[in-house]
């Protein structure tokens, strides 16, 4: 080699050296080195709006306003790292030992190993170092046995550890075969996550805890997948095998809920738990493991369509809300496209005909995809200011499921499975699932006038109500629907002077089929004939016949009582009452209630929101003394 040329390839090297040097962060224990470099602000103007595809129409918000979630990442001092920003949870819980927080570490590996025309960070060097200063800073947070802290310094549980296998898991997953990071850094969070698989998979209360709250275990699923795929582990694969075995009988009732707190909950069972399946399928979908996640989803569809009933020419289904645990949730909607943040996906449909009743169709997708396209392409460069300070504003649900898996039912699926609900399928059958784990009863009845939910046993939370939780006409629609963690809208009888319903605590229900005492058997039961039930109150008993062309209620009760019907209608206009009959008038149909002489019929003014529905809740009182009777009865 010539001299010159010697000089000038040391000259290169001492040159790369001092860059290193001088602009590259310097990792310590401590934290006390140098500010990280800023993220580029984006300027959406300087792109071409063609450069987002369709199904990318949410993505220019999130471009927008990513500098400064990764600005946001404390360059140092102690909690060097830490994602300081409240966008993903809220402001109180937006703290340094919460492991929650830094879930957001694949919203910053997202960015920089996503590769289109429009990403200016991808392989971006500042955020390189806010990335790498991000995951010392979770792998800092761990335990020494694996597990990470959420509401309390030092408290170590499940949702935190379990979580971060599923989010922190994503973002290595896309960092092994994307632009480069600090190999080191690499490796010791492919160490923390192997320790938090084997503590989750391991420790006894963890799994007892797990339990009871089946959507923080669940991520296990599809961060161990995701993992393994990459770092081969017998040990590891091993115990996951026996966890997601066992999890089949101790992860979900035998009526098809996964258990949250000890029972069912709409927002955990149709939210976070799709996306626990939806992650994992991606990765067994075609493997010897399929059948689980398959039979999963298909038990928990099988439960819901029983608890999910359809309006008429619509797509909103009110549900079965008074049985929920956790989370209130009154009605879903299955033609509606949300932002990727909020919305959940069940590819598991191409396997399982229930649940396309319930997912958007291709035809439906391709629709709402490109008219949210439009509106983004019609306000551009204009999007959204990032509001801090609320749960969902730059959540990392918005790039979880990117690039996962996905399968539609076509219109004439979705349509067959919707033909196929029980109760549009077939006008007259009982069907009773009974839960022994937790002395929980959950009887549907349907009739060619009507169907209903009816919820029994003991009350597993404050927030549930039992007694008649749902009940649909097929011409008018859902007319009642008793409302969760409330003294005013719970259907059930309320003693003089009290605040609660009698339904609000244990219903010790006993069955009569045709007259004949009758008991449920645990998990499913389809008894022939008319079903009755019975039930003490504390001054009195309560009886509740289910007959061809009505339903008949008798409370028998010492003294003066309310009986509360929270009854859903389009306005309160389609709400008449006398003192022997209230008139419910919706759609192309009529139900009354006709009652015995002796009671005072009361409409009140406040309306209970059902929240995203058309119809709202209206709560009639029927007050008397002793002993009442009526009866439920419908027409076209």
């Amino acid at each position: 080699m010539k001299r010159a040329s010697i000089q000038s390839a040391l000259r290169a090297a001492l040159l790369t050296l001092i860059t290193h040097f001088f602009l590259l962060p310097v990792y310590s224990q401590d934290g006390n080195h140098d500010d990280l470099p800023l993220v580029r602000t984006v300027d959406l103007a300087t792109i071409d709006p063609s450069l987002f595809t369709q199904e990318e129409w949410y993505v220019p918000y999130y471009l927008k306003n990513f500098a400064a979630v990764a600005n946001s990442v404390v360059s140092k001092g102690p909690n060097r790292g830490f994602i300081d920003i409240v966008v993903w949870r809220t402001p109180d819980v937006n703290k340094p030992y919460n492991a929650r927080i830094m879930e957001s570490v694949l919203s910053l590996a997202w960015f920089y190993t996503h590769q289109r025309p429009w990403n200016v960070y991808y392989g971006d060097p500042a955020l390189k170092a806010r990335l790498e200063a991000a995951l010392t800073f979770w792998c800092n947070m761990q335990n020494d046995d694996g597990r990470f802290s959420e509401y309390a310094p030092q408290q170590w549980s499940l949702a935190p550890t379990a979580f971060a296998t599923k989010f922190v898991g994503r973002a290595l997953f896309l960092l092994h075969d994307g632009p480069a990071i600090d190999p080191s850094i690499m490796k010791r969070t492919q160490q923390a996550l192997r320790k938090a698989f084997y503590i989750s998979f391991t420790d006894a209360k963890t799994w007892e805890h797990g339990r009871n709250f089946t959507n923080q275990y669940e991520n296990l699923w599809g961060g161990v997948l995701m993992y393994l795929r990459q770092y081969p582990d017998a040990e590891i694969e091993k115990l996951f095998h026996q966890r997601l075995d066992a999890s089949m009988k101790e992860f979900q009732s035998p009526c098809g809920y996964f258990y949250e707190k000890n029972g069912p909950d709409w927002g955990y069972n149709l939210s976070t738990h799709h996306s626990d399946l939806h992650v994992a399928w991606h990765y067994v979908k075609g493997t010897p493991l399929q059948h689980y996640i398959v039979d999963k989803t298909e038990k928990w569809y099988d439960w819901f369509t029983y608890n999910a009933v359809k309006e008429p020419g619509e797509s909103r289904y009110y549900i079965n809300k008074a049985v929920e645990t956790r989370q209130q949730k009154w009605s879903v909607l299955t033609d509606t496209l949300e932002n990727p943040s909020a919305a959940r996906w069940t590819p598991q449909a191409e396997f399982i005909p229930a649940a396309r009743a319930f997912t958007l169709s291709k035809e439906e997708y391709a629709s709402a995809t490109e008219k949210l396209y439009q509106r983004m392409r019609n306000q551009y460069p204009q999007v959204d200011e990032l509001r801090q300070g609320q749960f969902w504003s730059f959540s990392p649900y918005a790039f979880l499921h990117n690039d996962l898996a996905m399968w539609l039912p076509s219109n004439a699926e979705k349509n067959k499975s919707v033909g196929n609900l029980p109760y549009l399928r077939r006008e007259n059958f009982n069907e009773v699932r009974k839960d022994n784990r937790n002395n929980t009863v959950y009887t549907f009845v349907r009739r060619p006038a009507y169907y209903v939910a009816f919820n029994s046993g003991s009350i597993l939370t404050s927030l549930q109500r039992y007694g008649l939780g749902l009940i649909w006409n097929p011409a008018t629609g859902a007319v009642l629907q008793s409302q969760s963690n409330s003294s005013v809208a719970a259907w059930g009888t309320k003693a003089d002077g009290s605040e609660q319903v009698y339904e609000a605590g244990d219903v010790a229900a006993t069955f009569t089929l045709d007259g004949k005492r009758w008991e449920a058997a645990e998990g499913k039961n389809q008894p022939k004939g008319n079903i009755g039930v019975k039930y003490p109150l504390r001054s009195g008993t309560k009886t509740i016949e289910f007959l061809p062309e009505k339903i008949k209620v008798t409370v028998l009760h010492q003294g003066s009582f309310t009986e509360v019907l929270p009854l859903l209608a389009d306005n309160a206009d389609a709400i008449r009452c006398t003192d022997n009959s209230i008139i419910l008038q919706s759609g192309k149909g009529t139900m009354t209630i006709s009652i015995g002489p002796g009671a005072k019929v009361k409409k009140l003014n406040d309306v209970i929101s059902t929240r995203g529905g058309h119809k709202e809740c209206y709560v009639v009182e029927i007050n008397t003394k002793d002993k009442l009777e009526y009866e439920l009865s419908f027409k076209k």
